[in-house]
């Protein structure tokens, strides 16, 4: 190869991996695609927090309208915020005792115990920016 393509090729590896860096240093989002929730909590997979900010819930308008009960947990079960209710076609931002470089998940159930199960399709975040 001659020079100056390796210097192009170092060049591109460089613009690549800092490319590659600066996404990974925004926040994770989770996706809720028909996900079954029922009177008894059930978790999504876990996502890496990335900072200290409030976490967010973002579901999407159903018919009916239902609330929707959650908290974030540690890779241990562990809570690591209140139980919050958010409104299916509401996004909510709510506070949490979770450290950035931590995986969590979000567990969720209906409000009622005498509810149904329903299927809920929406995002998540452990982090709100």
């Amino acid at each position: 190869m001659t020079k100056s393509k390796l210097g192009f090729i170092a060049v591109l590896a460089t613009l690549l991996l800092t490319a590659g860096l600066v996404g990974a240093r925004g926040r994770q989002i989770g996706q809720l695609s028909r996900f079954r929730i029922t009177p008894a909590f059930a978790g999504t997979s876990y996502l890496q927090k990335m900072n200290s900010s409030y976490y967010v819930v973002n579901l999407d308008s159903k018919s009916p309208q239902i609330r929707v009960k959650h908290y974030l947990a540690n890779s241990n079960g562990a809570r690591r915020s209140d139980v919050d209710l958010t409104w299916t076609g509401q996004r909510g931002v709510y506070t949490n005792n979770a450290q950035a470089g931590y995986i969590y998940n979000l567990n969720l159930a209906r409000e009622n115990f005498w509810d149904g199960s329903f299927f809920i399709d929406g995002s998540w975040s452990p982090d709100s920016h």
